[in-house]
């Protein structure tokens, strides 16, 4: 992945709100924050994750005076467990979706669903991180500045023609009937 912009909240940082199309997000790989340490030899369904704790001088000072724990567990469940082991920076969100469908026979509506849900949590827990192809960022980025996103109908189309649905009060081109009163 050597064109990959990793973590996304670099960009965040700069002002700027990543926003994806649907493929950009699905070829996105996730991959674990190196700072949480878990059992990698374990074979079992359930892995525990262990999460330090921030640390700066204010976090200290509080931690210590209500005796915080330097870390924290978090277990994951088998689904949770499966999905985690998988986010190495190798597989995209696509490859995850479909090794869930054949795995728990899931439909691919139910495993897309689960699965943003919980890489959402997990970014938002900062657990894993989204790895994007710099190439397909600056593509998205350009489209979004040309202005390709969805017009709305105006009544002169490009053509010259007039667009019969545009116009005020209208529907599939014949004009609505109000009852009379």
């Amino acid at each position: 992945m050597p064109n990959a912009v990793w973590p996304l909240s670099s960009l965040i940082r700069r002002g700027k709100k990543p926003q994806f199309s649907r493929e950009a997000s699905f070829a996105a790989r996730p991959v674990r924050n190196p700072l949480i340490e878990w059992d990698e030899e374990s074979s079992s369904d359930d892995l525990v994750l262990t999460v330090p704790r921030r640390r700066n001088r204010g976090t200290n000072a509080v931690a210590w005076a209500l005796g915080v724990p330097g870390e924290r567990r978090v277990q994951l469940d088998e689904l949770g467990s499966f999905v985690w082991r998988r986010c190495d920076g190798a597989n995209t969100v696509r490859d995850l979706i479909d090794a869930l469908t054949v795995q728990y026979k899931l439909s691919q509506r139910e495993a897309t669903v689960s699965l943003t849900t919980y890489l959402q949590t997990l970014g938002k827990r900062n657990l894993v991180a989204f790895a994007v192809e710099r190439s397909l960022l600056e593509a998205e980025e350009s489209a979004r500045n040309l202005g390709d996103e969805p017009r709305i109908a105006e009544e002169g189309g490009s053509d010259g023609k007039k667009n019969p649905q545009a116009r005020r009060g209208t529907r599939g081109g014949r004009k609505r009937s109000r009852p009379r009163r």
